[in-house]
Formats: structure tokens, C-alpha cells, sequence
């Protein structure tokens, strides 16, 4: 009797075991990285990275004219349009530290464009416009002697700004030429993000006035990273550096002129 107590003490423990080993929690492996793009890439748990332009222009822009103004990031895109399209013709009018605002300290020949872009305008007869104003005009300035330096969350300079790119656009698009605005990806700034709120706002007033979403080809939401996709985005002097600008400028060049593009 006790060997027959013991066989069965001892089956019961074995059945036992193999009741807990079958529904005992299975260590789950090391979670699989999976890189896409867009809204996927949130729900996959890795962060997207921005665009950073385009790989390659589209062969429309080829023999277009194109007249770049603004400040000093103008200056920078035209170098990237010129590298990403040399069969692109390109009037080259930015300026650096100047923007529309026509501050009363403004450096030499920044106030001229009222006068001088028309000029332009008449001479080259541009396919399409560049208006980049969006980085110098978010700083403070001083617009009259006896006040002082304000930025963008003024409300004053806020409609000094207004009225001075709707100005700035009816002289761009004249004979109905398109006139590509770009906004700042000065997004962590509250001057930045009224830049852009403000050129929004022209964009939706102005027929022939589009956005070019330059934030969106920097940064992920808030995150506005030095490096893209393996490239340095940034100079010693925060403008793009050649490799980032020749991808930016071959974004541009397909927003202006290739048929339904969406960069």
C-alpha cells in the first residue's frame, strides 16, 4: 500500500509540471525594428525622420527661369537649385540680413526691394518666384527711431509684416507668375511659429501665392535634428550645408514645376 501511495504522489507531481510548463508566460524576443515612413513609422515605434528635399529634380525644371529673393537662406537655396539643376536658369537676388520688414537700421540696399524687385520682374520675366523671408523677418527689428526692437509676437510688427508681404507678393506675381513662400523651421521660437502662421495666411489670400513647407522637410513635429538621413544639415553658421541645400533645391524645383508633385 505505501508503493502504491507513493506511484501515485508521484504521477500527481509529474502532471502537475507539465500543467505549469504549459501555461507558464514565454520570455517574448528582443522587439524587431521596423523602418518606414510617414505615420507607420509612429505606430511602429520608430521616430520618422524628415525628408530632407528630394533625391533628384525633375527634368521640368530644365530651361525654366527661376528668381530667388530674400534673405540670407535665399541665398543658400539658390545654391541648391544651381547644384541639383544646372539647366535651370536662375536669378540670383537674395540677400543676407535682409528681409521686408523695412527696418530703419537695415543694412545697405535692404530697403530697395519695393523698387528693385519690380525691375526684376520686368527684365527677367521669371516661370516662377522664390520669396524666402522667413528666417531674418522672425528676429527683432526696429521700425521706427523712437521704438524698440520688436520680432513677430507683436501685433504691430505682425501688420507691418502683413501688409508688407502682401506688397511683396502682388510685385512677385505679376503677369500671374507663381510665387513659392517659405515658411521657418524656427518652430521652438514663438516668432517662428507666428512667421509661419502669418505666411499661411497669405498663401490662402493670395491666388497665386503657395506654401513650401521647408519645417516639414527639417523636422519630425518638434524634433529638428543636425543630421538627416546620414547628411549634416547645418553650417557653423546654421545656414544648410551644400549637400542639404542641393537636396532642398531639387525639392523646390519639383514643387515649381513638376505636374502634380507632393514632396
Amino acid at each position: 500500500m505505501k508503493l502504491k501511495a507513493l506511484g501515485l504522489k508521484m504521477a500527481l507531481t509529474t502532471l502537475g509540471l507539465a500543467v505549469c510548463t504549459a501555461f507558464a508566460p514565454v520570455a517574448s524576443a528582443a522587439p524587431t525594428q521596423v523602418h518606414t515612413s510617414g505615420e507607420n513609422s509612429a505606430q511602429a515605434g520608430v521616430r520618422a525622420q524628415p525628408s530632407l528635399g528630394a533625391d533628384s529634380v525633375t527634368p521640368f525644371a530644365v530651361g525654366k527661369k527661376v528668381l530667388s529673393v530674400g534673405d540670407s537662406w535665399a541665398v543658400h537655396m539658390e545654391a541648391g537649385m544651381q547644384a541639383a539643376s544646372p539647366g535651370t536658369y536662375l536669378y540670383k537676388a537674395g540677400q543676407g540680413g535682409c528681409g521686408i520688414l523695412l527696418p530703419v537700421d537695415a543694412a545697405p540696399g535692404c530697403n530697395q526691394w519695393p523698387t528693385q524687385w519690380p525691375r526684376l520682374m520686368n527684365d527677367y520675366r521669371p516661370d516662377a518666384v522664390l520669396l524666402m523671408v522667413a528666417q531674418w523677418d522672425t528676429l527683432p527689428q526696429k521700425t521706427a527711431w523712437n521704438t524698440p526692437p520688436r520680432d513677430l509676437t507683436d501685433p504691430v510688427q505682425q501688420q507691418r509684416f502683413t501688409a508688407n508681404l502682401d506688397r511683396a507678393i502682388g510685385i512677385l506675381s505679376a503677369w500671374n507668375t507663381p510665387v513659392y513662400l517659405m515658411n521657418s523651421q524656427r518652430i521652438h521660437e514663438a516668432s517662428g511659429r507666428e512667421m509661419n502662421r502669418l505666411i499661411e495666411d497669405a498663401v490662402r489670400r493670395h491666388a497665386n501665392a503657395h506654401l513650401l513647407n521647408v519645417r516639414d522637410q527639417l523636422c519630425e513635429g518638434s524634433i529638428c535634428p543636425n543630421s538627416i538621413r546620414g547628411i549634416p544639415v547645418y553650417d557653423v553658421t546654421w545656414h544648410t550645408t551644400p549637400a542639404a541645400e542641393k537636396r532642398l533645391g531639387a525639392w523646390i524645383l519639383n514643387q515649381m514645376f513638376q505636374p502634380g508633385y507632393r514632396g
